[in-house]
């Protein structure tokens, strides 16, 4: 119950600051964009960066996992095959050195 409480209260603070930039940044500023001229409030702008942001840290957090996936998938089938050579080894006869 105190985690449901907390959760929302969390968001409505969350939400009570983005309203509070959203009404501080409400001036108007031009963007040339390559070959478009765009208006657009200032907040906009922000939140475009932010979420762009966002999306090349998950895209580059993604690549970064799927390498770590990758070298794990390699690491067990080294450690397959010592395995499967360790027990090779210890089902030989000890052969004497003489």
């Amino acid at each position: 119950m105190f985690r449901k409480i907390l959760i929302i209260a969390v968001l409505l603070i969350v939400l009570l600051l983005a309203g509070a930039f959203v009404w501080l940044n409400a001036e108007v500023v031009d963007l040339e964009l390559a070959f478009v001229k765009v208006t657009v409030p200032v907040w906009q702008v922000f939140l475009i960066a932010f979420i762009t942001g966002w999306v090349v840290g998950l895209l580059f957090s993604a690549i970064y996992i799927l390498r770590l996936i990758n070298e794990r998938r390699r690491l067990r089938k080294a450690a397959m095959t010592a395995e499967a050579e360790v027990s090779a080894l210890r089902t030989r006869p000890i052969q004497d050195a003489h």
